[in-house]
């Protein structure tokens, strides 16, 4: 059975990222070096992110025409109708 609570939890990979991104924000965020070392390591996490993120996104967009999966755009609507009862559903 699946763990409960882990965003992205779909497959081994999904819970990988998840428990890999909790225990980079664990890191961050606790109280351990100075202001200044937390800050540098946050943006280095972020530069690998990116270096790792942007490229795939930019390809997918270039190979696919998209940058999310056909089943985004399959599922979702943006016809006025039903973005206004969306709207009326929430607030």
């Amino acid at each position: 059975m699946a763990p409960r609570g882990l965003p992205g939890s779909h497959g081994p990979a999904g819970r990988g990222s998840s428990v890999l991104g909790i225990a980079l924000v664990w890191d961050l965020f606790s109280g351990t070096g100075s202001a200044a070392g937390r800050w540098r390591r946050l943006l280095v996490s972020l530069g690998v992110f990116a270096a790792a993120g942007v490229p795939y996104f930019l390809w997918r967009w270039s190979y696919c025409g998209a940058l999310l999966p056909n089943t985004y755009y399959a599922k979702v609507n943006h016809d006025p109708a039903v973005v206004a009862h969306g709207l009326y559903y929430i607030g």
